[in-house]
């Protein structure tokens, strides 16, 4: 098992839908909070996700997607079962 955790910053509402598309999910308390609702997030702010594979090729972040929103993807590392940093991108 991958596991790819990736850092997207944006403001404003947080594209819930894109949990379900890059099948990711928040990588900690932090994250849960970074996603909050539209009124209580005006500002701009950066949402750590994780997102598990079964092979480090298996499933690609969709970066241009989540530029469509409004939101930038400013980081991605792949680890593997042994949390060993295989790749690291920005």
């Amino acid at each position: 098992m991958y596991r790819v955790i990736f850092i997207v910053e944006g403001k404003g509402m947080f594209p819930i839908d894109m949990l379900r598309y890059d099948a990711c999910f928040p990588s900690d308390f932090k994250a849960v909070v970074g996603i909050g609702s539209p009124a209580e997030k005006p500002y701009e702010r950066e949402v750590k996700l994780c997102q598990p594979r079964q092979t480090a090729t298996e499933r690609q972040v969709t970066i241009d997607r989540w530029k469509t929103f409004g939101w930038v993807v400013k980081e991605i590392q792949v680890f593997d079962k042994r949390n060993k940093l295989l790749k690291g991108k920005v």
